[in-house]
């Protein structure tokens, strides 16, 4: 049976979690937030956990909470004799955005998410390293042999709350401390046939957390939430009291109790959560836009994404239309695929579409992280060597006309004037592929162009003239320090190292 998915699209990034009257007490607490699920495996995958939280009170106030370093919630897991073993941070940069009453907070392994098929609100992973945990979410490992992307055990007690360990608001602190005196349960279930630690509500659920079916620890009935409440809004009172035994039992985590996410996002593991028509354990491509999807469920959106029958780079699939290749341009329409320079990106999406300028970032693969010259690159100059190809801009005579390759950026060698045919980067004059005093010569002495009309060239010792525009930089006719101006904005450069 399959579960209809519904979005609900919420603006308030808040998280909701409970004021504590008497920090170190279970019984003085007050819950805004119930734990509604728990899965410790999947038909024999123990790989496949999660928990669903359900907020119990929709309180205006909730964001005022969070403010507070110390009043960021966690998850902390105990063992069988009640010792901790590891706490999962909650931080305020990634909260759920929806926190009505009855809303869901799914934390899962990456497993189950994609056996589930939809977005998990957090991601069982460890706690990155040195980071003090201020601004993170993750698992912090309490004792050795935790595994912090499968935390959950088949016996155990999981709390809700806040951990006061370090008043200071320095979440730096050891982890022996960490969910013992100083934390406060807002709620919590003890479950399992050999947990023999402290029952913060009532009596154990005496059965352990199965994995070899779909089944999973539930919470019947309403979420609910007791005590004196001095927030405003709208929730369920628990009565009578909570009691672990009574209000959890081991059920079918399908139909009305599959997971859910903050977004209602709600399915069975290994349903059809986009409902594409291709399970969720096959399918390749999850989340789907209402769309037309090839055999293994991505349409034509997700694997090119600017439609041009070229799939974008490592697209899993080809869409029912059957894009074919890697795109050179994934972000920008190119039919004909040109790659000139053979730098990975195409002419339409190349900021120098003749010069092999490399990626900044392999983690974007986009124009704005290629690199670029260190001087200023004209409009129209495809090479990147600072003069346009075919038409003036910025002051500067297109190579055009100065007589120079538009093309080619710099010369092959190093070795200076050993390459016949045309010049191609115009400062360079000796074609040794760096600009200094060798080039800026070429201006003066008995044979040289400075202060001389274009007209009156060529220009040079015999035998080695070249065209009066050869030195007009910057197309005026009149060659001058207005052309050896241009010159200080390429010295030193090494044109095949301008980045």
């Amino acid at each position: 049976m399959k579960t209809r998915l519904v979005a609900v699209v919420a603006s308030v990034l808040v998280f909701a979690l409970a004021l504590f009257a008497n920090p170190g007490s279970t019984s003085a607490s007050l819950p805004l937030t119930r734990i509604e699920a728990v899965m410790d495996g999947w038909n024999g995958d123990t790989n496949v956990q999660f928990i669903e939280l359900r907020i119990t009170g929709d309180d205006p106030n909730a964001v005022g909470y969070l403010t507070n370093v110390y009043t960021e919630p966690v998850l902390c897991f105990f063992d069988d004799a009640g010792v901790p073993y590891a706490r999962f941070d909650f931080k305020e940069q990634s909260q759920p955005p929806n926190t009505a009453y009855g809303s869901s907070i799914l934390i899962g392994t990456s497993e189950f998410a994609s056996a589930w098929g939809g977005q998990t609100d957090f991601t069982f992973h460890a706690m990155p390293p040195a980071t003090g945990q201020n601004g993170h979410d993750g698992l912090i490992a309490l004792v050795s042999g935790v595994d912090p992307d499968h935390p959950i055990r088949l016996s155990g007690k999981i709390a809700y709350g806040q951990d006061k360990t370090d008043w200071t608001g320095n979440y730096a602190f050891p982890v022996n401390l960490m969910c013992k005196q100083a934390f406060t349960s807002a709620e919590s279930v003890a479950y399992g046939a050999a947990y023999s630690g402290p029952v913060d509500y009532g009596t154990k659920v005496g059965s352990d957390l199965p994995s070899s079916s779909n089944d999973g620890l539930h919470l019947q009935g309403p979420a609910c939430w007791e005590g004196t409440w001095n927030g405003s809004g709208s929730g369920h009172s628990c009565s009578p009291p909570r009691d672990n035994s009574v209000d959890y039992a081991i059920v079918d985590l399908s139909g009305p109790n599959a997971p859910r996410n903050n977004a209602a996002q709600q399915g069975e593991l290994g349903g059809d959560l986009d409902e594409d028509g291709v399970s969720n354990q096959t399918d390749a491509c999850p989340n789907t836009a209402l769309a037309p999807v090839d055999s293994i469920g991505c349409s034509d959106a997700q694997v090119d994404s600017d439609g041009d029958g070229f799939c974008d780079p490592g697209a899993v699939g080809a869409g029912p239309s059957g894009c074919t290749g890697s795109d050179v341009c994934p972000a920008l329409a190119s039919p004909n695929q040109l790659n000139s320079d053979g730098d990975g990106f195409g002419d339409e999406c190349d900021t120098c579409p003749h010069w092999v300028n490399p990626l900044l970032d392999p983690g974007y693969p986009i124009v704005a992280h290629q690199a670029m010259p260190l001087f200023t690159v004209p409009p129209g100059d495809d090479d990147c060597d600072g003069f346009p190809d075919a038409v003036g801009a910025s002051g500067k005579a297109p190579e055009s006309y100065i007589g120079t390759d538009p093309i080619r950026h710099c010369a092959a060698t190093s070795v200076a004037n050993d390459e016949a045919g045309t010049d191609a980067w115009a400062p360079d004059f000796n074609d040794d592929r760096i600009v200094n005093g060798q080039d800026t010569g070429k201006y003066g002495g008995p044979f040289g162009a400075y202060n001389k009309m274009v007209s009156a060239g060529p220009f040079g010792p015999p035998g080695q003239e070249l065209p009066g525009a050869r030195f007009n930089f910057n197309g005026d006719g009149v060659i001058n320090g207005q052309d050896t101006g241009k010159f200080p904005a390429f010295f030193a450069g090494a044109c095949y190292n301008w980045h």
